[in-house]
């Protein structure tokens, strides 16, 4: 019977690490989310919806150039079709560091 009766505590305690898990990770998300449009980017004007996006995609842009800047394996485990791969530390702006040039 005791030994019934600790699975069956392993088992909730396994289904509420998965709730909460859950819960975590929306909550990271949400914070993600508003932090985008609150962000200061340097040309906020460029940024694009995910419908934006879609929609350009649909009518074929020839303009349109997408650069995934995820890790490789981020990028090879799934990435918009037509996406060219640059792992983002390349291609950053590295006026940054040293500052404006005199």
């Amino acid at each position: 019977m005791a030994g019934e009766e600790f699975k069956k505590v392993i088992k909730r305690i396994k289904q509420w690490s998965f709730v909460l898990s859950v819960v975590l990770c929306l909550v990271a998300m949400s914070q993600t989310a508003q932090a985008v449009p609150n962000g200061r980017y340097a040309h906020p004007e460029i940024l694009l919806q995910p419908e934006e996006l879609k929609a350009l995609i649909d009518r074929k842009e020839p303009s349109l150039r997408i650069i995934d800047v995820r890790e490789k394996l981020q990028y090879l485990s799934g990435h918009i079709p037509g996406a060219v791969q640059v792992w983002r530390p390349n291609i950053e702006d590295k006026m940054h560091e040293t500052g404006p040039p005199k």
